[in-house]
């Protein structure tokens, strides 16, 4: 197939939707496909790295408060809206309306159909993109709405990353049509996995022992809630236990309002590390004990599906949409709601005190991934629906429901190495 990916970030980015769109073009051009990568960078892009994949670049600037995303302008790239596309689907991933409109505007030209994917849970980013509660930031939305609905309306179907995320699409947010909004699961390769393989010192390096290694891995942003963490681990953990240490890894805009608020709790074992490398993500991982995540804005939470790949027991708030998805309270991970310190402290102490209830959390956390995200068969999946909707069949709601629904079979129970590959 010819299929064009419009993207609404630099795919070079490390995060965790460039890395998974880079996945999904690589699979695509690996398997055969022709791929137009459309997306905004910083400059302008136009070389094709690899037999069969051709790149465009989006004008764009940068936002002061979010410096990771820039803003697409594709009014600014006339060549895309009048070259004649030979395609046979536009596949989006963006909430940028401008964006949707080309990809629109490239499938009334051609007559094919075209899919969007939610990976941005856009309630809790939209106030950071635009802080002040002012006239313009509600004509964005106001305008910005009403193209989204609009268009998602007359295309083929918006894909959700968890079913969190349908009530946001289509009544608190947004006003998509429900029969237009279909389940996606998000793919973990391990060999990928595997080969990010760089050495982590990070435990050893802080003198922490194996056993008392909590540790969490993000930008650190508001979206993100790690100074929830924090308080939590200050007020509810440390206390109870003060050879227990969190390791707060990653750089953003908040790190050092956090370092100040754990200063100001007086807690002495929350380290701030920086960034991990891209590479030595797998070995971070795997020195822990424990992972925490706080975030409640995660379309999916790639970091989580690594952290349970990787063998890490996950204590994660309930975030209703991504994190939810993907565990299963006392099953592949610890859930906790409502988002309460002293729960919090509670549940974690839970599973601490109980090593074989962590064992089994470790083994059917990563089963939950080997059975539901293997990507070659996710994208098989896809590309099937892709095939049958561009020889003109209507996508079929409740067979892609069925498609991607979780296979949680093996929960409590054993499996077959054979069974996980199927």
């Amino acid at each position: 197939m010819k299929i064009a990916v419009i993207v609404d970030h630099d795919v070079d980015l490390l995060n965790g939707a460039s890395r998974q769109s880079r996945q999904f073009v690589d699979w695509l051009v690996g398997h055969g496909h022709e791929v137009h990568l459309i997306f905004p960078a910083p400059r302008r892009r136009r070389e094709s790295p690899k037999a069969g994949l051709r790149i465009y670049s989006v004008p764009s600037f940068s936002v002061p408060s979010y410096r990771e995303y820039r803003i697409p302008l594709p009014p600014l790239a006339p060549a895309l809206w009048l070259r004649r596309w030979k395609i046979d689907l536009v596949h989006a991933e963006t909430m940028n309306p401008t964006l949707l409109l080309l990809g629109y505007w490239m499938v009334r030209r051609s007559g094919k159909p075209m899919f969007n994917v939610l990976t941005t849970n856009l309630p809790y980013y939209a106030p950071i993109l635009l802080p002040r509660d002012n006239a313009a930031r509600k004509l964005v939305f106001r305008v910005g709405k009403a193209m989204m609905n609009a268009i998602s309306n007359r295309i083929d179907g918006t894909f959700i990353l968890s079913e969190g995320m349908r009530e946001r699409l289509t009544r608190d947010f947004y006003a998509i049509d429900q029969d237009k909004v279909f389940p996606l699961i998000r793919p973990m390769d391990p060999a990928g996995f595997a080969a990010r393989n760089e050495p982590s010192d990070i435990g050893e390096r802080l003198a922490i022992r194996r056993g008392c290694r909590l540790v969490t891995l993000s930008r650190l942003c508001q979206t993100k809630n790690v100074d929830f963490l924090v308080r939590a681990f200050a007020h509810r953990i440390y206390p109870k236990n003060p050879s227990l240490h969190l390791i707060v890894a990653g750089e953003g805009p908040l790190e050092e309002s956090l370092r100040g608020l754990s200063a100001g709790l007086g807690c002495p074992n929350v380290h701030f590390p920086g960034r991990v490398p891209f590479g030595a993500v797998p070995a971070f991982l795997g020195e822990a004990d424990f992972f925490l995540c706080a975030s409640l804005s995660e379309a999916f939470g790639n970091i989580v599906c690594e952290a349970k790949y990787a063998g890490v027991p996950v204590i994660a708030l309930d975030d209703k949409g991504g994190v939810r998805a993907q565990i299963i309270d006392r099953r592949t991970g610890f859930l906790v709601s409502p988002a309460d310190e002293e729960e919090f402290g509670r549940r974690f102490f839970e599973l601490f005190d109980d090593p074989g209830l962590q064992q089994e959390i470790r083994r059917q956390a990563r089963e939950d991934v080997l059975v539901n995200h293997s990507p070659d068969k996710i994208y098989a999946n896809l590309l099937a629906i892709y095939d049958r909707a561009a020889r003109g069949e209507k996508p079929d709601g409740r067979e892609i429901s069925r498609t991607y629904s979780y296979d949680r079979s093996f929960i409590g129970s054993g499996i077959s190495p054979d069974r996980r590959q199927s």
